[in-house]
């Protein structure tokens, strides 16, 4: 009989972490999982209805106000849901909604999943989230550093990659980014896909761009994201690096995007300038295109694109960046060969079969 799992998530926009879920969700089978997804109203909800999913909806509290009345609400709304829905399972996709939804699991007697998506510790509300855990998933071996002080209990952890649906997107139509911005059909694209928040680094990716244009003048670079969160100032600082270096006709900012796929398919080279990255989608779906990635060696990136899939740059060496794009400019045979061992490595890490037959395989039991 397949098990009802309330999917809890407190973000309302959308990046890795929730695309990731997303795509798990589209991917479960019926007959063995029912998702009901639980999330703040915006765009998550919307591109979940939109993918047929049973969506409810609530408000999730600001923990750090610790408003204790808005936090109680919030778990009496879980709870009523995880009743009105007759849940087996309570899976929480973030700390946050792990230590909201797992109250109200806990209060109900139903098992929880914590899937931790992000590397950064929090070592007390860590402390008390794994312990109300039944399992916890982990997306990169480089989160599992995240609960070093908990190994003597690693039978609940579980290292789960992310997977993609490689299919849908060999199906997916290139996009003539080059067209829309009246750019020479010759013109060499070194793109950077992002939401714009300090973390990604993109002061590496514009500075680095300088010094390719020394030797690829005709090259240009896309930035390929919206801003993180509503005020912008990050993605003003990276225009103005962009103006005080003369690159204002070389690096593109495209915004937002829903095409990034199509997008991506048309780069010669795929940047990740990160200074942290829990795993790095955006990298696996460039591997799955067939475009040949320049990464930074940090976080789960190494995991993602192995040592001869790709080309892993020490953090912030923005010397390291420009050469690595250059040769792969240059040596065309070179790109080739490690796009073709990318996409072999996307088939057998990081394909969508994997991901979900994995994560059933850790849901945990009514009696745990």
């Amino acid at each position: 009989m397949a098990k009802k799992i309330i999917f809890i998530e407190d973000h309302k926009e959308i990046g890795g972490g929730q695309m990731n879920l997303l795509a798990l969700l589209k991917a479960l089978p019926r007959d063995i999982c029912q998702p009901v997804l639980l999330c703040p109203e915006g765009r998550l909800q919307r591109e979940a209805e939109a993918l047929g999913l049973p969506v409810r909806t609530l408000v999730m509290p600001v923990l750090k106000n610790l408003n204790l009345l808005a936090y109680w609400r919030s778990v009496k709304v879980i709870r009523d849901i995880i009743l009105r829905e007759q849940a087996d399972i309570v899976h929480t996709n973030s700390l946050k909604s792990n230590l909201i939804g797992g109250v109200a699991a806990k209060l109900e007697h139903k098992p929880l999943l914590w899937h931790v998506r992000v590397i950064f510790r929090h070592p007390l509300l860590d402390t008390i989230s794994f312990l109300m855990a039944n399992r916890v998933i982990l997306v990169s071996e480089a989160v599992r550093r995240r609960f070093l002080w908990f190994l003597r209990k690693n039978r609940k952890i579980k290292v789960v990659y992310n997977g993609i649906d490689i299919a849908a997107y060999a199906s997916i139509p290139l996009v003539d980014i080059k067209k829309e911005f009246s750019l020479d059909q010759g013109t060499l694209l070194i793109g950077m896909v992002a939401r714009l928040n300090k973390g990604k680094g993109f002061e590496y990716f514009v500075q680095a761009a300088e010094l390719v244009l020394k030797d690829q003048p005709q090259a240009r670079f896309l930035i390929i994201g919206g801003d993180f969160g509503s005020a912008g100032s990050y993605r003003r600082k990276i225009e103005k690096l962009v103006a005080e270096k003369g690159l204002k006709d070389k690096v593109i900012f495209t915004g937002f995007r829903k095409d990034v796929i199509g997008i991506m398919k048309s780069l010669d080279i795929l940047v990740l300038s990160s200074e942290s990255e829990s795993f790095g989608r955006v990298l696996v779906e460039a591997m799955a295109c067939g475009v040949p990635v320049v990464a930074s060696r940090v976080g789960g990136i190494p995991e993602v694109v192995g040592e001869d899939s790709g080309i892993l740059v020490q953090k912030g060496d923005m010397s390291g960046f420009s050469q690595a794009v250059n040769m792969l400019l240059k040596d065309k045979d070179k790109a080739a060969g490690l796009s073709a061992r990318a996409a072999k490595r996307v088939q057998t890490l990081f394909n969508i079969q994997n991901n979900v037959s994995s994560f059933i395989a850790q849901l945990p039991k009514e009696q745990e």
